[in-house]
């Protein structure tokens, strides 16, 4: 009996010291690594149970060697807690072979792991694959963008760790647990932003601590996209509004204006008549000119942002106030802060006298500074100063500055000219000019690949009781000016002239419209072969009707052109029209549309790409069949311009309301990859409220649908966009 009961007590003790404190096994779905590259490091995840009712501090025994314990938040620490568990996180960098103990801090009781190490040193044995773009765009305002890599093997990636990045890059987020241990097939990610203003482009590499590639690849910053305008608050009052997108046109917002500063704002209105920018990267400056009115008088106005449009504020300098007065056009010649930058303008004092408005900055349009005397001392003259160009770079550029003056009663063409790009100006010369009633200029342009410098600038005129489309030209730059040479231009009882060339190697053309003895309005376009030294009427089927037609800008895609516009009926109802020719802008027809029987004008047009594979995009609005909805339109062509069709659209559609539209429309990057936008608003619901409607082609426009907007900021009142000057400036 007794040694029976010595047996019974042997056994109770042996199977007592068998009993372990932990279960120590490898972490579910976390596949032990079995190799790692020389140089990286690949990490090994168990899970540690306690077994037991009591709270243990434990520690970790016996690693193998090139094997350490990795502290990082949320693994396990010194304390381990009655029936807890903790993930354990071993970092490992060479062979690692053998199991270790889990042991309670300062006694002999541990816990070996079910499964030893067992990694070898190699070449890797898993290959990583990029599937997000190579260059990752990252907007620079410090929006994230993503990047995401494949495991392409048959075994897992172990420990893909961030990127190592350029200056001005940094990993944000949080991190995805994916890339810890990457199944086959599986992707995982890593967000990045810019952490530098000043970022422009970079390189990167990632890398699995197993995987036998390093991937490289470059990241640069978005383009910004600008369109400014402006909206009419609950107050009645009116503000100059600046749009941009940091993402390359996905979404919009509202551009920052510093705390304790406002843009300009008028009781009766403000406007934008032109912006642009000067410079790449954060580091450009960007402008914008226009007018806001206040009771009886206007105020000329110029913004400008110092941070390649990201944040704007008014220009420092003083600005001429009148019965009328604007800020009409701005260029800049040369690049970044030692650029020479131009804008005109005009301004009515209380007599009615109209003055030129010239101005100019030395800085690349961060300082301004008014040109009231030409270089012989005498004051500019009196009159308007509408469009401004120049050719050249540096000191060395010629300058021009295009408008009407007021000798009297009477108007003269006139000429300002900058021989060193802007610091000094003259009067130009104008060959047999005459007098006009009236006199307007709506647009000038030079060729700068002409041996000649062929400039010209386009408007109109009224003599004799009759108004005439009118084009000037000089072939030497800018310095001799007289009317374009070629056959007689359309005249009648009103005309218009559009706001910009287009220009095709040496073929230019613009487009207008007159109005005929029986108060029809006929559309026109006019063609130079000669970039802009002789010009004639092209030949063609053109839209009439009793209201005076869009007068936008003309593009091509190679020998097709295209012409959007509208035209309303003897039932005042207005068609949208769409005007193509194949041989350059020589001879023209109207290309069959979807029909849209209320209210419709098309404003713009753009094609990204070239030849029969370009897709070609015009934007516009129509009203349904009881004119009380309007909606935003987009037609598209998939074969550069010939056949036209209503654009496919993404689930979320386009905008409408009571009222709605589309102006402006570009593209940025070629093929199915560029991004497209088009400026456009819509009221809101409750039929009052007025909102950016701005819509986005991410396929380089086939398809279409609503852009999302950083902040839903409505305008209350009203939001004048798009208008005939409302443009996107995109900038790199």
């Amino acid at each position: 009996m007794k040694f029976f009961t010595k047996l019974l007590i042997l056994l109770v003790c042996a199977s007592n010291s068998l009993a372990l404190t932990f279960s120590v096994v490898p972490t579910t779905g976390m596949p032990l690594p079995t190799q790692v590259v020389s140089g990286r490091t690949v990490m090994a995840y168990y899970t540690i149970t306690n077994l037991t009712g009591n709270d243990f501090t434990i520690d970790i025994r016996r690693l193998p060697t090139n094997t350490a314990v990795e502290s990082d938040a949320g693994y396990c620490n010194s304390s381990l807690a009655a029936h807890g568990n903790c993930t354990l996180k071993l970092a490992i960098t060479g062979v690692a072979q053998g199991g270790f103990l889990v042991c309670v801090t300062g006694t002999t009781n541990c816990s070996p792991a079910t499964t030893a190490l067992n990694v070898a040193v190699g070449a890797g044995n898993a290959t990583l694959e990029l599937t997000s773009a190579d260059p990752l765009t990252v907007p620079f305002n410090g929006d994230a963008a993503v990047i995401t890599v494949k495991n392409n093997s048959t075994v897992y990636v172990n420990n893909i760790t961030p990127p190592t990045l350029s200056a001005g890059l940094g990993v944000t987020g949080t991190p995805d647990p994916n890339c810890q241990n990457l199944a086959p097939g599986a992707t995982c990610s890593y967000s990045i932003q810019t952490t530098s203003s000043q970022f422009i482009g970079g390189t990167a590499s990632i890398e699995g601590g197993n995987s036998s590639n390093i991937i490289n690849f470059n990241v640069t910053t978005a383009a910004l996209w600008i369109a400014a305008s402006s909206y009419k608050d609950t107050n009645n009052l009116w503000h100059q509004l600046v749009l941009n997108s940091y993402d390359n046109g996905v979404t919009w917002g509202t551009a920052v204006v510093p705390t304790g500063i406002s843009l300009p704002s008028g009781t009766v209105s403000a406007a934008i008549n032109q912006s642009f920018c000067n410079g790449s990267g954060p580091s450009a400056i960007c402008m914008a000119v226009g007018n806001v009115k206040s009771g009886s008088l206007f105020q000329q106005t110029l913004i400008n942002s110092l941070d390649g449009g990201s944040s704007w504020q008014p220009a420092s300098i003083t600005l001429h106030t009148g019965v009328s007065a604007s800020l009409r056009d701005i260029t800049c010649n040369g690049s970044g802060s030692s650029a020479m930058c131009i804008s005109v303008g005009t301004y009515t004092d209380n007599s009615n006298v109209p003055h030129q408005t010239l101005l100019t900055s030395a800085d690349g349009g961060a300082t301004w500074q008014e040109v009231t005397q030409l270089v012989d001392n005498s004051a500019l003259p009196s009159g308007i100063l509408s469009n401004t160009v120049c050719h050249g770079n540096g000191s060395d550029a010629i300058c021009v500055a295009i408008g009407p003056r007021k000798v009297g009663s009477v108007w003269h063409h006139n000429i300002l000219l900058s021989l060193n790009g802007g610091t000094s100006w003259q009067i130009a010369t104008f060959i047999n000019d005459q007098t006009y009633n009236i006199l307007t200029s709506t647009a000038a342009t030079c060729n700068p690949t002409d041996t000649s410098i062929v400039c010209m600038a386009a408007g109109s005129y009224l003599m004799n009781g009759i108004f005439h489309q009118d084009i000037i030209t000089s072939q030497d730059g800018g310095l001799t000016w007289q009317a374009a040479a070629g056959g007689a231009l359309p005249s009648g009882k009103a005309v218009g002239v559009a706001n910009n060339f287009t220009c095709s190697g040496s073929d230019c053309m613009i487009a207008g419209y007159y109005q005929s003895n029986d108060n029809v309005y006929h559309q026109t376009i006019l063609i130079s072969a000669d970039y802009g030294v002789t010009w004639n009427v092209a030949t063609g089927t053109f839209p009439s009707g009793i209201a005076s037609p869009n007068t936008n800008q003309i593009a091509c895609n190679g020998n097709q052109c295209m012409y959007p516009s509208s035209y309303v009926d003897n039932s005042n109802i207005s068609h949208q029209s769409l005007l193509t020719s194949s041989d350059g802008g020589l001879t023209w027809a109207s290309v069959s549309l979807p029909v849209r029987t209320q209210n419709a004008g098309l404003q713009s047009t753009t094609c990204n790409g070239s030849g029969i594979t370009a897709v070609c995009m015009t934007v516009g609005q129509y009203a349904d069949n009881s004119g009380a909805v309007v909606y935003q339109n987009v037609l598209t062509s998939l074969d550069g311009g010939v056949t036209w069709n209503n654009a496919t659209l993404r689930p979320e559609q386009l905008y409408s309301g009571i009222n709605a539209a589309l102006g402006f429309v570009t593209c940025n990057g070629t093929g199915t990859t560029a991004h497209c936008s088009a400026l456009g608003a819509y009221i809101g619901s409750d039929n009052v409220t007025w909102y950016p409607g701005l819509v986005t082609s991410l396929d380089g426009g086939v398809t279409w649908g609503q852009t999302a907007l950083r902040s839903a900021a409505p305008f209350p009142q009203a939001l004048q966009l798009p208008s005939t000057s409302s443009q996107i400036i995109i900038r790199h």
